[in-house]
């Protein structure tokens, strides 16, 4: 074990913030139900760092256990007093920033991308990153006992159909060219004085016949319903900027924020927000987005076509409409879609890929805790099985459409969503084109002016 890796120092100051909690408790019974929550995951994310134990998830805590510290501070200022609220605010806050800059330190170096210098401020935008993928991992369920041995046999069923109907050596086969949008339903909406419409239709996609998993894709209810979100610039013929959701998201507040809508729209641009499946009004459960990710990579796979689909189907009914110049803008998630999609939609003119995914096994491998990633390994579900089913929804396996004087990428070297390799893997294969490194995370990319400036240059001139 490298020496500075041994009870770091950041580690200490981890520990120490949670102590504070249950220490400023006092033993009352009020206090130690406020301490519980940020303290329990300090101590613990600091303990592991102390040890170093090789589990991400554990610091990913920290990172979350740090923010709901800073913020329960108000609340234990009537509890504990202003002075040791305080000093509680402080000590998380700085756990906060330890997280980060203790991650940062520690990265694994990618070969072709170059780090940026360490900061505070890159250390807060790293822990950032790791609080709101620790609150995501208490939200995503795993598979249950006795499922992984199924989801392996579907995968290995699935290779076989994929090699024998020649998905694999021809993946943009795999894909069916679907019709535009028809009967679509039309509802004027209003969010926070922003006047936008809601697009309804049915999707009317279906897994091919003979695929794995596709009953249980079809008995997916909310998904055979498509939806969108759409600003209109006046003229129908004006350009088109159809935005992409990332992971959990697809609602009109956290959707129309992110992507600025409002803005492109005064420049003179429709913008149209298709939502992804699983998410938003066609989530499955309680939280978006469940269902997308993780080891059932047939249910990630069907999803990614379907969405897809969907967007094709839209794409007919802008041109339908009387559209011609498109542009498509995804983020993460939807990074990963906008590039699958600029590789088999010759209507689109633009694609910018924001802080894109590139390889779905990959992230899965990445993001899953060790335990988790034993228990499918041990069933036979290896992430060679799992490229090779997501191969024909790859965009790494096809060929962009879009000119390359027309294709746009940002990430993040210290990205804790989107590992900097996928995005340097979609540079490649799609020939460096103009991108951008930002040196800050995943989350808050849209605080750093190179993305912002990329993405105005992508999209200029202005239509007006």
């Amino acid at each position: 074990m490298p020496s500075d890796l041994r009870f770091p120092r950041e580690g200490w100051l981890i520990l120490i913030a949670g102590l504070a909690w249950f220490a400023a408790a006092h033993g009352s019974w009020d206090g130690l139900v406020l301490a519980l929550l940020p303290g329990t995951l300090l101590v613990a994310s600091g303990v592991a760092t102390l040890l170093a134990l090789g589990e991400p998830r554990l610091r990913d805590i920290g990172a979350l256990g740090g923010l709901l510290g800073a913020a329960f501070a108000l609340p234990a200022a009537f509890a504990f007093g202003f002075a040791p609220a305080a000093l509680l605010a402080l000590l998380s806050a700085g756990a906060f920033a330890a997280v980060g800059a203790h991650s940062g330190r520690t990265s694994e170096l990618i070969d072709g991308v170059d780090s940026p210098q360490r900061s505070l401020r890159l250390h807060t935008e790293i822990a950032a990153d790791q609080a709101i993928r620790g609150a995501m991992l208490l939200m995503i369920p795993f598979p249950r006992a006795g499922e992984h041995a199924r989801l392996a046999r579907e995968l290995r069923e699935a290779g076989e159909l994929w090699a024998a109907r020649g998905w694999l050596q021809q993946p943009a086969s795999y894909h069916t060219a679907p019709p535009p949008a028809e009967r679509v339903v039309v509802a004027a909406r209003s969010l926070l004085g922003t006047q936008f419409e809601e697009l309804r239709f049915q999707s009317e996609y279906e897994p091919q016949i003979g695929e794995p998993g596709r009953e249980r894709w079809l008995a997916y209810a909310p998904n055979q319903l498509a939806w969108a979100w759409l600003l209109r610039s006046g003229d129908a013929s004006r350009p088109w900027l159809v935005c992409v959701h990332g992971y959990q998201m697809g609602t009109p507040a956290i959707d129309l924020a992110v992507f600025r809508a409002e803005e492109w729209r005064r420049r003179g641009w429709n913008v149209l927000l298709p939502v992804m499946p699983f998410h938003g009004p066609r989530r499955l459960g309680a939280v978006s987005g469940i269902g997308m990710f993780g080891a059932d990579f047939l249910d990630s796979a069907h999803a990614l076509t379907q969405a897809i689909w969907d967007m094709r189907r839209l794409l007919g009914w802008i041109r339908a409409q009387g559209g011609s110049e498109i542009a498509c803008y995804g983020l993460s998630l939807g990074g990963y879609s906008a590039a699958l999609l600029a590789s088999l939609a010759p209507e689109l003119g633009t694609v910018i890929a924001g802080i894109p995914a590139a390889d779905f096994p990959r992230l899965v491998w990445q993001h899953a805790p060790f335990a988790e990633r034993s228990r499918i390994e041990r069933a036979g579900l290896t992430r060679e099985l799992a490229a090779t089913v997501m191969r024909p929804v790859s965009p790494l396996a096809l060929s962009p459409l879009v000119p390359h004087a027309r294709r746009f990428v940002f990430g993040a070297p210290d990205d804790q969503f989107v590992s900097a390799d996928q995005v340097r893997d979609l540079l490649a294969h799609w020939g460096a084109p103009q991108h951008v490194w930002l040196p800050g995370a995943h989350i808050t990319f849209r605080a750093h002016g190179a993305v912002q400036a990329l993405v105005r240059a992508a999209l200029a001139p202005s239509p007006k």
